[in-house]
């Protein structure tokens, strides 16, 4: 089936110039920038990417549009907020409704032979436990779901067949799980920060479920102690670095077949992960608009492109439009496109937006990357965050940051105005509540 598939793109009318470039969009689920060398991690956790890096842009402050997969990669395939995404999840479930097209169908048209490879068990076509209605696959003409929950090496091993197979040039959207928990890089991989195995099993084998009753359901029955947690963080460590050599195997593919003077590669996360920073909470999904859980790496290696660090603040949202812009095709987005094409900032960091915004279960934030507004839409109470003096947000500084709050505000305001539609609260709520149900919280 898959050569027919590829012996039918091949003939496919209105193909692409042949040297218009390739596109590989490498997603890393629950990876946060802060746990990265790249990002001034004290640990070794990603000495290839910190490596190849190097030879491309490094966006520091670049934040995903929520704290859970679902409604993150919907955001990030569309340039558009999250909340269109749990407002119509009673008709079009987890997936991206129909009426809303995606970056995988735009480039489909333009002529790009399209694919992707996903352990995600959210990011699906079809349904399974989680998502019950798949609906991630407009535009992509080949979606391989055989890695679901698998490795990084299940991924990259499908990754170099339709490497090999798809006419050039094309879409390829790689979806892998690591350090998504639970925390449990395999046997044979060779351990970096983790010394010695636990007595529990449970810390082990990288287990959530006790911590997230012991601190969200407040199951006192239930014993944890600091050097558990201890473990736990270095085996996301550990997963990290497992990620990081996967990494290297795939460009190693792109190398050996001549492929990265000709394509972008584009590396994102749809979320970061609490690791027990702020009161004792762990994990992601639920109302966690942390910076531990927002602000995600957004890597990118260009064809003949600069390199080097950029500062500007940046949102998954400009995804798709950069890549539009970059591939010559920006005629093709679409007006309701609410990212913005890094393309300047990419020239010379350039100041392209004064906020970046995320949406997480009832929380909203708006960020200018040291002050941050955290408002929640249920309780109507909000505060003012400095990032610069408390990384930790344990202070509310509306009190003495007066200007800040109204500034944020009024940005918030506009934003919400724009994108928020009634009920948004109580739709929050019912989505925590499902996915708890699901046992995905």
């Amino acid at each position: 089936m898959l050569l027919v598939v590829l012996l039918l793109l091949g003939c496919r009318p209105g193909a692409a110039p042949a040297n218009q470039w390739n596109v590989i969009v490498v997603m890393v689920d629950t990876l946060r920038a802060d746990r990265l060398g790249t990002y001034g991690y004290e640990r070794d956790t990603d000495p290839f990417l910190r490596s190849f890096s190097q030879q491309g842009l490094v966006f520091e402050r670049a934040y995903s549009q929520a704290g859970c997969t679902f409604p993150s990669v919907n955001s990030l395939f569309t340039s558009r907020s999250p909340q269109l995404f749990t407002e119509s999840k009673a008709r079009h479930g987890f997936g991206i409704p129909p009426t809303v097209p995606t970056l995988a169908e735009l480039l489909q048209r333009s002529g790009y032979s399209t694919a992707t490879v996903s352990a995600s068990v959210v990011v699906r076509a079809t349904p399974s436990e989680v998502n019950g209605r798949g609906g991630f696959d407009a535009g992509f003409d080949l979606f391989d779901e055989s890695c679901e929950n698998r490795r990084a090496p299940c991924v990259n091993k499908q990754a170099v067949k339709f490497i090999d197979a798809l006419p050039e040039p094309f879409f390829l959207y790689l979806h892998y799980l690591e350090p998504h928990g639970p925390y449990r890089p395999p046997r044979w991989h060779n351990p970096h920060f983790v010394v010695e195995r636990p007595e529990k099993l449970w810390v082990a084998k990288g287990d959530l479920q006790r911590v997230y009753r012991r601190f969200f359901d407040g199951d006192t029955s239930v014993v944890i102690e600091e050097k558990d947690l201890a473990h736990l963080r270095d085996l996301y460590d550990e997963e990290i670095r497992f990620f990081d050599e996967q990494f290297e195997e795939l460009v190693g593919e792109l190398n050996a077949r001549d492929l990265l003077g000709r394509t972008i590669v584009l590396l994102v996360s749809d979320h970061g992960e609490v690791l027990g920073e702020q009161d004792a909470l762990w994990g992601h999904c639920r109302s966690l608009a942390y910076e531990t859980v927002v602000h995600t790496p957004l890597i990118a290696w260009l064809p003949e492109g600069p390199s080097g660090r950029r500062r500007a603040l940046v949102e998954n949202l400009d995804v798709m439009p950069t890549l539009l812009d970059l591939l010559g095709l920006e005629e093709l987005a679409p007006a309701e496109l609410e990212g913005v094409s890094l393309a300047p900032i990419i020239k010379d960091d350039s100041l392209l937006r004064s906020y970046v915004r995320s949406a997480q279960g009832t929380s909203r934030i708006v960020s200018d990357g040291r002050y941050k507004l955290w408002w929640d839409i249920e309780s109507q109470s909000s505060e003012i965050l400095d990032l610069a003096e408390d990384p930790a947000e344990m202070r509310d500084r509306s009190a003495d940051r007066a200007d800040e709050l109204a500034k944020a505000l009024s940005a918030l305001q506009e934003w919400l105005a724009q994108v928020e539609g009634p009920g948004a609260a109580e739709r929050a709520r019912q989505l925590e509540e499902e996915l708890r149900a699901l046992g995905y919280l």
